[in-house]
This record gives structure tokens, sequence and C-alpha cells, in this order.
């Protein structure tokens, strides 16, 4: 969106949960197009985007998953990060304190079929906008 249809230099999508439920965000900052504009070409992006995960071969799918399940079950580096991960937990009561590892086996199940269904319901059908 930034580069090919020139929106705005700063352009990007991040993971972005809320009150501990997941979400998407999409940030497009344009000196030259309108926010309605904005709107219209997100949607066409998120769209053709459901189109490639439509005609995406699962094998494509195991390596960025693969990615996910290591970032889940990487080491603390150090005695702060262990203690933010800690103190992240216990504000979300989640007194385990293996929620990475658990979601690390959520995701090792999850097929592409899952995510394009996913993908279409809550990001295409949903446009939480």
């Amino acid at each position: 969106m930034r580069t090919q249809q020139q929106l705005g230099y700063i352009v990007f999508a991040s993971y972005h949960p809320v009150l501990n439920m997941p979400g998407l965000s999409l940030l497009v900052q344009s000196p030259t197009h309108s926010p309605e504009d904005i709107q219209q070409r997100s949607q066409r992006f998120l769209e053709s985007f459901a189109e490639k995960l439509h005609t995406m071969p699962s094998t494509t799918w195991e390596e960025p998953k693969a990615g996910l399940i290591g970032n889940l079950l990487e080491k603390d580096d150090n005695l702060q990060s262990r203690t933010q991960r800690f103190w992240r937990e216990m504000a979300l009561e989640y007194t385990n304190f293996d929620r990475a590892a658990q979601l690390a086996r959520a995701v090792q199940t999850l097929e592409l079929s899952t995510i394009v269904q996913l993908f279409e319901t809550q990001i295409i059908q949903g446009n939480a906008g």
C-alpha cells in the first residue's frame, strides 16, 4: 500500500490485542488521500490478501506457523523480560505461567483452512473498520 499505491509514508499492519482479545491494526498516514479513500483501499488490500490465502498451498503455511511457534517458545533473554512476562500473566489472571506454551500447542494444531475461514469471517465479512 505504501510503495505500490503510494498512499503515504507511514503504512503498516500489526497485531493489536485489546482487553486480551486479538486484534489487527492497519495504520495509514497520508497527506494526499482522504480517510474514505484510505479505508476503501485498505479493504481492497485485505480482500486481495484473502484471495492469496485461498490459493496458498498448505506447505507454504507451515513456515510462518513454525516461526510463530518458535517465537512463542523462545526463552526469556534476561530476568527483566521474565519478570515482565510473569507480571503480564498475573494481570491477565493466568497463574499457570505457561500461556506461551499453551498458545504454541494451539498454533501447532492450526490448519491453513482454519486461518482462511477466520480471516474471511472476522476480517473481511466482519469489516471492523
